[in-house]
């Protein structure tokens, strides 16, 4: 599950993108979904969105769109704008990592259907299930984490001055502000603090901070 979450965080984050199409039948050997609550700043409440990405035995460049459908509500979305990177050698992704809900409306709990079309319009067909706490979203960032209520992993996110991922993972003790991470990372600009909930795959994304911003949590 942790490497599954890394490789879906590094899609909302920073990708390779590659993009053709080729003569094979759609092979997909998994399905990874992560529901975000974001925080883009302390008064604000949080936004809310699903990240949604199929792992490809065939090749990635074939996929062509991906429609996910509540089977609670028979709401669907379709992605055709699809982010596809390769993990590796070893495994490739296509998917979508900013899939919203209607103004004023929340993403459906419960089980989902997924479908993934290649360019020759062939199709395979996986389900996924969506868990969340909706209280989360009538919270503000500083009621965080102390208002989780179940076990969750703390991670920091590091950028550079051009908004590229330098660094995602454990946050040292040391790192009490930017400075900190700098002596560390020296292409140190921003920073956000990640809370992930393995038992509902939600990851809840804290504003992002710099130089003359508030201090990270010890």
């Amino acid at each position: 599950m942790r490497h599954k979450v890394l490789i879906l965080l590094f899609s909302v984050f920073s990708l390779t993108l590659f993009f053709s199409c080729a003569d094979n039948s759609p092979e997909v050997a998994s399905v990874s979904v992560m529901t975000i609550v974001d925080f883009k700043n302390e008064e604000s409440l949080p936004s809310l969105r699903l990240s949604l990405f199929t792992e490809t035995s065939s090749d990635v460049q074939r996929a062509k769109k991906i429609r996910a459908v509540s089977n609670e509500t028979g709401l669907s979305w379709m992605c055709s704008d699809l982010v596809k990177f390769n993990e590796g050698s070893k495994k490739s992704w296509a998917g979508y990592a900013n899939i919203v809900p209607a103004e004023g409306s929340l993403i459906p709990e419960g089980n989902w259907s997924v479908y993934y079309t290649d360019c020759a319009e062939e199709s395979w067909e996986g389900t996924f299930t969506v868990k969340y706490n909706a209280d989360y979203l009538q919270k503000h960032a500083g009621d965080f984490p102390d208002c989780i209520n179940s076990s969750n992993t703390e991670k920091i996110a590091v950028y550079s001055a051009e908004g590229k991922l330098i660094y995602f993972g454990e946050k040292k003790k040391t790192w009490t502000d930017i400075s900190k991470v700098k002596n560390d990372i020296k292409a140190a600009v921003k920073y956000r603090i990640c809370y992930f909930i393995s038992t509902e795959n939600v990851m809840i994304l804290m504003p992002e901070q710099g130089e003359k911003e508030n201090t990270l949590p010890e």
